[in-house]
C-alpha cells in the first residue's frame, strides 16, 4: 500500500441499513443438458417445489452444453412428472382429499 493510500474503514451494518429478507416465490434454472442428472432434478424439485427448470431447444445444438438431447429431455420430463404426481397426492391427504373429491 502506498503512503498516500488510506485503508478502508470497516463499517458495521445497523438495522436500518440491512437488506430486508427476500422470500422466493419462484426460481428458475435454465439450460439443463445431458450432464444434469434427472434424479438430481427430481431431488431439487421434491425439496423446493417452487423451482422451475428450463430446457433450451435448438435442433442444431441438441446434445451440446446447455441443450439436452431428445432422449434426455424425456428422462427429465418423466422424473418431473413423477415428482409432481407424488406432490399432488400428498396435498390431497386428510380433509383436503374429501373436499377435492366432492
Amino acid at each position: 500500500m502506498a503512503s498516500n493510500d488510506v485503508p478502508p474503514v470497516p463499517v458495521s451494518p445497523t438495522a436500518e441499513y440491512l437488506p430486508r429478507p427476500v422470500r422466493l416465490v419462484h426460481i428458475g434454472f435454465c439450460g439443463l443438458d445431458d450432464s444434469v442428472s434427472p434424479n438430481h432434478v427430481g431431488a431439487v424439485l421434491s425439496s423446493y417445489p417452487f423451482v422451475e427448470f428450463g430446457i433450451l431447444f435448438r435442433p442444431e445444438c441438441e446434445g451440446s452444453p446447455r441443450y439436452a438431447s431428445k432422449d434426455h429431455v424425456g428422462r427429465i420430463c418423466d422424473v418431473v412428472q413423477a415428482v409432481r404426481v407424488h406432490q399432488k397426492k400428498q396435498s390431497k391427504c386428510g380433509s383436503g382429499k374429501d373436499i377435492l373429491s366432492g
